[in-house]
């Protein structure tokens, strides 16, 4: 009894001993958090009929929406934007020319009296024979686009305030598919074509005439910190030229009075081809340049072999050393920079020209540069085999591969590879599972997760770092949020779409405007303040249109011609 006695105290001292020891508050992590419950929210922004549902656009922010919907038989675009109190009605309104900028300004083509019209904030802008909708670009108070008078095209800017446009010389011709824009949207380059041969005109400005030109590509921006001003470097572009039967790398440089999109063009300030004497190439592909703005690198084939080249231009300042180009007695493109002081003393040799930095292939596709320009990746083909350069080693042997992707810090790089009819996606040098066809891989911020769908039959899925998701008839692009923990994607299950998190199904829409989802935050442990406990969800946000929620039954709720009414709202998934 004594022994039982003894045994009795001994255990309750040790109870006692350990809830004095436990902390009278648990700690932060163990708040409990489900990680299984998706909720929504939705704010309904406006009602329109069911044929409008595919009008919807959004802006790139996904805040603002814009839309075309029926009065009476004619025509009008409504918007919760500033730039949306807008009352005309049009005959017709071109499909698929509605744009809203992220300061909320629009842009859509009409039809007025038989002529098509730029409307700009509410404004009817010149009357043209014909405007090309995919030549819409909005910056800030401004908007270009190419138009058609006549037999003639001209970029054309339109200034918001004043509700003028200006544009420069026309041409017989110029590429829908050959518009490119410098990172900040003042410049603008297309393929455009004037007594029969073909130039990069760079904001109404053309350089010099060739048989053909293909792939203008800007060079990027570049802050001088101790100024934080802007260089002369996006005065700088590139492209390639086709002269008779060869091709060559044109570098083109304008100088600080060059055109920019809402002022008239100068009459001064031409463009000057700097690098117009570069080596002839039997084929050459699309100029890539670093985002350091360093060099230009591209493919080029000569005697049946092609190699990457590269191009690495001095810097250009504004009244800063002059650029000669010369040549060396190998035939390399060499020059001199020529100080711009008045008694142009101290001149000297830089080492600037064109030369090969990848040994011969029988095929090198376009090449790609991480962020922060220190890797470079390019497919290349020997024989049958298709391998991915990486810092000049190449990795394994395929039939065929995609182009490669890098994550923001550069550190990881994935691609798509076949084998036979089978397709895999390869991340850091490593093969994923095969699959009858795989979609573009998505890599997460630091590189630890790469998302991508697969289609086995007609069905499609979500893979995340090899699991495989749920299928659906549809799939878009998977998302991440911004550490890269949490991923989404827009999907189709019969005629429904829906958001998905992590495998939690959002509400079903009509349809995902834009199929473009915006990540607001990740997730992270609950924490405690003065004011209480602190949950900071995962959540996405996204424009979409739905059936009106209060239908009734005896078919829901009717728009004023008489269509099935449809919401537009703003939609927060968070879990």
């Amino acid at each position: 009894m004594r022994i039982s006695f003894y045994l009795l105290v001994i255990l309750l001292v040790t109870m006692l001993t350990e809830t004095i020891a436990a902390p009278i508050n648990p700690p932060v992590e163990a708040i409990p958090f489900s990680s299984h419950v998706l909720e929504s929210t939705a704010k309904v922004l406006t009602i329109i009929p069911r044929s409008s549902a595919d009008s919807v656009v959004a802006s790139p922010h996904g805040l603002n929406f814009a839309c075309v919907i029926p009065v009476d038989n004619r025509w009008r675009v409504i918007s919760n934007s500033s730039g949306g109190q807008v009352t005309q009605l049009f005959d017709a309104i071109v499909p698929n020319s509605l744009h809203l900028s992220a300061g909320g300004a629009i842009a859509y083509v009409a039809e007025v009296h038989g002529k098509s019209c730029l409307v700009f904030n509410g404004k009817v802008g010149q009357p043209f024979d014909e405007i090309m909708p995919a030549t819409i670009d909005i910056l800030i108070t401004t908007v270009g686009y190419f138009a058609r008078s006549g037999n003639r095209w001209f970029v054309v800017a339109t200034d918001g305030p004043s509700g003028k446009s200006f544009y420069g010389q026309g041409f017989e011709m110029i590429r829908a598919d050959g518009i490119t824009r410098s990172a900040n949207h003042y410049k603008i380059a297309v393929m455009a074509q004037s007594d029969g041969k073909w130039a990069v005109a760079n904001n109404g400005a053309i350089d010099q005439l060739y048989d053909d030109v293909r792939d203008p590509c800007f060079w990027p921006d570049q802050s001088d910190k101790s100024t934080q001003t802007k260089t002369i470097d996006r005065q700088r572009m590139v492209h390639t030229a086709k002269v008779g039967a060869k091709w060559r790398l044109v570098v083109v440089q304008r100088g600080p009075s060059g055109f920019s999109f809402g002022a008239p063009p100068p009459l001064e300030g031409a463009p000057t081809v700097i690098d117009h004497r570069m080596n002839l190439y039997d084929g050459i592909g699309t100029p890539v340049v670093s985002p350091n703005s360093s060099c230009v690198v591209y493919p080029a084939s000569l005697r049946g072999k092609w190699g990457l080249m590269t191009f690495a231009p001095p810097p250009y300042i504004p009244n800063g050393p002059e650029y000669i180009p010369t040549y060396a007695p190998d035939g390399r493109l060499t020059g001199q920079v020529r100080n711009s002081s008045p008694d142009k003393t101290n001149q000297f040799d830089v080492e600037f020209f064109e030369r090969a930095i990848s040994k011969p292939f029988d095929y090198v596709g376009t090449p790609v540069f991480s962020q922060d320009s220190m890797h470079l990746a390019y497919p290349v083909r020997l024989g049958a085999n298709w391998s991915m350069v990486l810092d000049e080693k190449p990795g394994d042997p395929f039939d065929e591969i995609g182009t490669p992707i890098f994550s923001i810090d550069g550190d990881h790089l994935a691609y798509t590879a076949r084998k036979g009819t089978q397709w895999c996606v390869v991340s850091d040098g490593k093969a994923g599972s095969f699959f009858e066809t795989v979609g573009t891989p998505v890599v997460s911020s630091k590189g630890e997760h790469v998302a991508y769908a697969v289609q086995s039959g007609k069905q499609w899925c979500m893979v995340r770092d090899g699991k495989i998701g749920k299928t659906y008839d549809q799939l878009g692009i998977p998302v991440f949020t911004p550490k890269g923990i949490h991923c989404a994607y827009t999907a189709k299950a019969g005629d429904n779409w829906r958001v998905v998190c992590e495998d939690l199904e959002g509400p079903p829409c009509v349809t995902i405007v834009g199929n473009t989802i915006i990540p607001i935050s990740d997730r992270e442990p609950p924490r405690i303040t003065p004011a209480g406990t602190i949950y900071i969800p995962t959540a996405f946000r996204y424009l979409a249109v739905r059936e009106n929620v209060k239908m009734s039954e005896n078919g829901g709720v009717k728009y004023k011609n008489g269509e099935k009414a449809l919401e537009i709202v703003d939609m927060i998934l968070s879990y």
